[in-house]
């Protein structure tokens, strides 16, 4: 058998102030707000990797 990704779901709680700008950025990149959170740890992470 294949072995798929499989997305999870999580629920976070964002403070207002953080959920605003990640929509506002979000709108700006013509992404949702869950692919702009999901963009916003990758590239956190891709950073972590290099240092």
């Amino acid at each position: 058998m294949e072995k798929k990704d499989v997305n999870l779901v999580k629920s976070i709680r964002f403070p207002r102030e953080l959920n605003e700008k990640i929509q506002k950025s979000a709108e700006k990149e013509t992404r949702t707000f869950s692919a702009q959170v999901i963009h916003i740890i990758k590239t956190y992470y891709e950073l972590q990797e290099k240092k």
